[in-house]
């Protein structure tokens, strides 16, 4: 991921990382060319709070300007953030689901089978304690390989459904928006849904990324599961707290306030860092300035 960046130092172009998340990094060869190119850069902006100290307390890096700024899918289109929708008769409960590589981990297949056995668990729970409909939403089409493996599980998969048409961003907004809450592995698809004001229940595969977008939307540390230890008992709980009338129009209302919060100085800023970088002026918005 580093060999574009570097390309573009070493032509001597201004070189701007806008909306990433960086680290943990292990191994002095990775770190020392990550601090290499990073150095190099005229700005890093990362999109959560965990990669901003880690890039400056731990790579010690204070050359460039370093910045937070929210991830940019929460600036994408809004189609139906002030509903509000209540689900008295029966919910409408989305997943996302991934596969995943545990990697450091010494029997990452173990890792993934447990995860798709808490999934599958989560699944029935809801279909039968609340007569819930269940969509399976894919991000790509590896997702769908996935999904169709846990779908298999099921002796009678009544109410459970693949989405598997190739939707648009503001289709598949909608369709976010149109849940009664989400269960998201796949990072953005809690970010539009969370922009949607659907509440969201994140399941992190990197803590950078999943915790720090997440807690800087308004998520709750003790609300986030992490894949590798899916606590399906707690996640049930928190479940059960969304799907009530009063839990969940409480939680969209939240959500959309965040939200709101959040995409109003997205583009300003971003016209400051291009602005600076383009016109050679220096660049001093630093998040402690």
């Amino acid at each position: 991921m580093l060999l574009t960046p570097l390309l573009g130092v070493l032509l001597r172009k201004k070189v701007v990382f806008l909306s990433h998340s960086i680290g943990p990094i292990n191994g002095k060869i990775e770190r020392f060319l990550t601090k290499y190119v990073l150095g190099r850069t005229r700005a890093i902006i990362l999109r959560e709070n965990l990669s901003y100290e880690y890039v400056k307390h731990d790579l010690k890096l204070n050359g460039p300007l370093i910045d937070v700024l929210p991830d940019l899918a929460f600036y994408t289109e809004s189609q139906g953030i002030k509903t509000y929708k209540i689900y008295k008769k029966q919910p409408l409960v989305g997943f996302t689901i991934r596969h995943w590589d545990f990697p450091q981990k010494k029997d990452p297949y173990s890792y993934f089978e447990k995860y798709i056995s808490g999934i599958t668990e989560i699944i029935d729970y809801i279909r039968k304690d609340f007569n819930a409909k269940i969509l399976l939403i894919p991000h790509c089409m590896d997702d769908i390989v996935v999904m169709q493996q846990i779908y298999a599980k099921f002796k009678n998969p009544e109410n459970i459904f693949i989405i598997q048409e190739d939707y648009s961003l503001v289709e598949l907004r909608t369709l976010l928006g149109s849940l009664s809450i989400l269960i998201g592995t796949r990072i953005h698809s809690n970010i539009l849904a969370i922009s949607e004001a659907t509440p969201v229940i994140p399941v992190v595969y990197e803590v950078h990324k999943g915790y720090g977008i997440m807690q800087m939307a308004g998520i709750e540390k003790e609300s986030i599961f992490e894949i590798s230890n899916l606590d399906v008992a707690t996640l049930k709980r928190r479940i059960k707290y969304l799907l009530q009338d009063t839990s969940n129009f409480h939680e969209r209302k939240c959500l959309y306030a965040k939200v709101t919060s959040l995409r109003e100085d997205i583009p300003k800023k971003i016209e400051g860092y291009l602005k600076g970088v383009l016109c050679n002026q220096r660049l001093e918005m630093g998040k402690n300035d």
